[in-house]
């Protein structure tokens, strides 16, 4: 398990208690782009000495099994990282921290306005195929909230979502490729085809689960084409999650 500190503030004591040799298994732990207002120490063994006191944290501080080879081949390390991996630009936001955007909450839409996928006619009871209804729904509601409450939604051929969408589901709605259609692996098709090659804008999808049933041997749960036109306008949120 690794721990992983990355542009974070401190004041505190100590920023991290970690065993003394011989109490047990040390950490994997890294410390990046930290704000030390205050500490003692910045890893300090549990009553026994300091491991890290100071240090400038654009760099890089580590703990644990570094793998050291494309072979696998690795090794215990507590030290500053070097060389120290950069960071593409394009993930970080104007202070240089890596870019976040909280997950969208909606607020500011009525409710009149949302499309609810079952009052369009979508069952989502686990039954029959639903492709053909949830693409009706979705390519004509591109800019619209889209909403799916709970359950399955069975499809038997590809959903495709379009750009410029925005989808919340509820307590991990369902999307289910199922059947004939995704069970030769010479002959992969998409069950959740985002946007098209070469698409570049809005994209939300946040609290939604894709999965598959029974023999699905050629399924590709999702194809994701949208490219972001802002930082952070192409994303998914939330619980949603891709399993098989």
């Amino acid at each position: 398990m690794l721990t992983d500190f990355t542009d974070s503030s401190f004041d505190v004591n100590w920023v991290v208690n970690i065993r003394k040799p011989g109490e047990g298994p040390r950490p994997n732990l890294v410390l990046d782009n930290l704000n030390i207002v205050r500490a003692l120490s910045i890893v300090q063994e549990n009553g026994g000495a300091a491991v890290l006191t100071s240090g400038t944290f654009k760099d890089r501080w580590a703990m644990g099994n570094r793998v050291e080879s494309l072979t696998g081949g690795s090794k215990q390390v507590t030290d500053w990282v070097k060389p120290n991996p950069g960071k593409p630009q394009v993930l970080l936001d104007s202070s240089g921290k890596i870019f976040e955007r909280p997950k969208p909450q909606y607020e500011g839409v009525d409710a009149s306005s949302v499309v609810n996928v079952v009052s369009k006619g979508a069952k989502n009871d686990g039954t029959g195929d639903q492709t053909a209804i949830l693409n009706s729904i979705l390519s004509s509601s591109v800019g619209s909230l889209v909403f799916f409450p709970a359950g399955i939604y069975v499809v038997q051929g590809t959903v495709k979502i379009p750009v410029g969408s925005k989808i919340v589901g509820q307590g991990w709605s369902q999307i289910m490729g199922k059947g004939s259609a995704f069970a030769d692996e010479s002959k992969p098709k998409v069950v959740v085809q985002v946007g098209n090659p070469g698409d570049k804008g809005i994209m939300e999808i946040s609290d939604m689960l894709f999965t598959v049933s029974g023999p699905t041997a050629g399924a590709v749960l999702m194809e994701w084409n949208v490219a972001a036109s802002t930082q952070g306008s192409a994303a998914m949120w939330g619980e949603t999650s891709i399993s098989i």
